[in-house]
């Protein structure tokens, strides 16, 4: 058993339709065309292909990509691309709107890489077009740190149990989180992953987004996009706009 074969499962509460529509709304406009930049198993792809959209995904797991394939198989060569990779995998044709969801940033480790992502997504997006993101909040981190683990929760796989934790180690020197995904099947041995998140402040965001030749509108967060986003809320959105 994999991480990813299980992916969906551990997220499956995870509101991937509604993430959409807000996110289409903060886009503006009537898009045609979207960039989606770290796709994972399809499952917002999915719902931008729903809305009738012309969609190019990039992701940079292979096994993650497979899944996007088998899950959106229908618009292969028709209305959706997939690429392996970062942005810089994604043609260099004009779309009406970017969107890179789930934290995908806070993968990106350094400020090169950071620069380079908006770089290549501004190099995509026409001007006046927006891209929206969701990150960790980095002033959140400072005031309110994550809990170093989580309760364990129990998932099912057909008639498959399955029980796993998240340990969070966070350096705020360094401002990293280490997480830890310990994952135990019925019978099996337990399996652990790792990875790591950069824990990005908003000012750094809106800064290399300038550097990028893109403008900050708005940060606020899912659950009410509408208002500002406060220094406590944990998970907020960005919205920028090509200059």
């Amino acid at each position: 058993m994999k991480f990813h074969e299980i992916y969906d499962q551990i997220f499956a509460e995870k509101p991937y339709e509604k993430e959409v529509s807000l996110a289409m709304a903060l886009l503006g406009g009537q898009p045609s065309k979207v960039l989606e930049i770290g796709c994972g198993t399809g499952r917002h792809t999915e719902a931008l292909l729903r809305r009738g959209l012309k969609v190019t995904a990039v992701d940079t797991d292979p096994a993650m990509i497979l899944l996007a394939k088998e899950r959106n198989r229908f618009y292969l060569g028709k209305r959706l691309r997939l690429a392996l990779g970062g942005v810089d995998k994604a043609p260099r044709k004009p779309v009406d709107g970017a969107l890179s969801l789930f934290h995908v940033v806070n993968y990106l480790q350094t400020e090169k890489d950071l620069l380079r992502f908006f770089s290549e997504i501004s190099l995509r997006l026409k001007t006046g077009k927006r891209l929206v993101f969701d990150a960790w909040n980095g002033l959140a981190a400072i005031l309110d740190p994550p809990r170093t683990t989580t309760p364990a929760r129990t998932i099912c796989r057909g008639q498959e149990r399955i029980v796993f934790r998240t340990k969070t180690t966070t350096d705020l020197w360094k401002m990293r989180a280490d997480l830890e995904v310990v994952i135990r099947s019925q019978g099996g041995k337990p399996k652990t992953y790792r990875y790591t998140h950069r824990i990005w402040l908003p000012a750094e965001l809106c800064g290399f987004l300038e550097m990028s030749r893109m403008k900050c509108e708005r940060i606020c967060t899912w659950k009410n996009p509408r208002r500002q986003a406060t220094p406590r809320d944990w998970k907020i959105v960005f919205v920028a706009r090509k200059m």
